[in-house]
């Protein structure tokens, strides 16, 4: 048994080297030049990515206590694992992933699927929190729900594609994309990005005085911020959508959106989605 146990930790920790290294890998070509990996250590980081991924996928599925006990570092981490296989993609694959950030494409299609479920999720439990009486909380939710929607559906044109019908001239005038969108608006536009800026560097960043508010708040307002608040797991999440904002809407601005934009935007809804998801398990497992 003994054998057994350390042939596992051994195996977890190589697959986790060999995990993290392609990564390495994976953003030492992307910040140089393609094919730099192969002209200098002669082997494919993608062989070594996707390798490394189905031994930590199958370890992670067999280990679930694992994944119990070390969630929080699970989920802090899966940014850079997500954003190393994008940029495998964008590198290996490139007329690939200009599909895949696209309009009304893969990456779109998943970030409404993630902002549904947000809306929902928000939804139950600003219903649970309206049962329990506490309105602060079920009206910070309603709205936080709301918010989704009028997103989901402002990535979806309002089903203005789906469905195929024109934007009135007057409209399509002060439009930069010709839709009904609302973010797309001149006078809209620039201030999108920079809530998104804003939330990525609350999102990134409260969590530190998370405690402190709660304590100097009023008491409607405590358990608001205990639990509306990220905490430290979720960093990168909104890091990543801080820093892309910062960079390329602010201090270097470039015509037009980012090859970058549309990934960057899924980061921080999946990050909100398991936020939420795990809020909800928790309020759930209370008595």
């Amino acid at each position: 048994m003994k054998n057994l146990s350390l042939f596992k930790k051994t195996f977890n920790i190589l697959s986790l080297f060999l995990l993290v290294f392609s990564i390495g890998l994976v953003i030492t070509e992307y910040l140089t030049y393609t094919n730099f990996v192969i002209n200098y250590f002669n082997f494919d980081y993608v062989d070594m990515f996707v390798i490394s991924t189905l031994i930590n996928m199958t370890n992670l599925v067999i280990n679930f206590r694992f994944v119990v006990k070390h969630h929080k570092k699970i989920i802090l981490f899966t940014p850079f694992y997500l954003t190393a296989g994008l940029l495998m993609i964008f590198m290996r694959k490139h007329q690939f992933f200009i599909y895949m950030e696209a309009e009304d494409s893969v990456i779109e299609t998943i970030q409404v699927v993630f902002l549904v479920i947000n809306t929902v999720i928000s939804g139950l439990l600003a219903n649970r929190f309206l049962k329990q009486k506490k309105k602060v909380l079920a009206i910070v939710f309603m709205i936080i729900s709301f918010g989704f929607f009028v997103i989901s559906a402002e990535e979806i044109s309002w089903g203005q594609r789906i469905f195929n019908f024109q934007t009135p001239a007057e409209y399509a005038a002060i439009n930069n994309q010709n839709e009904l969108t609302l973010h797309n608006y001149e006078h809209v536009y620039g201030y999108v990005y920079k809530a998104y800026m804003l939330i990525g560097l609350f999102g990134a960043s409260l969590w530190t005085i998370k405690k402190f508010l709660s304590k100097i708040a009023p008491k409607s307002f405590k358990e608001l911020f205990l639990l509306a608040i990220p905490d430290w797991q979720y960093f990168f999440f909104f890091f990543t959508v801080f820093l892309y904002n910062l960079e390329v809407k602010i201090l270097h601005p470039i015509p037009g959106d980012s090859l970058w934009e549309e990934p960057t935007e899924l980061l921080l809804f999946l990050g909100l989605a398991i936020f939420l998801l795990e809020l909800l398990k928790r309020k759930k497992n209370e008595k």
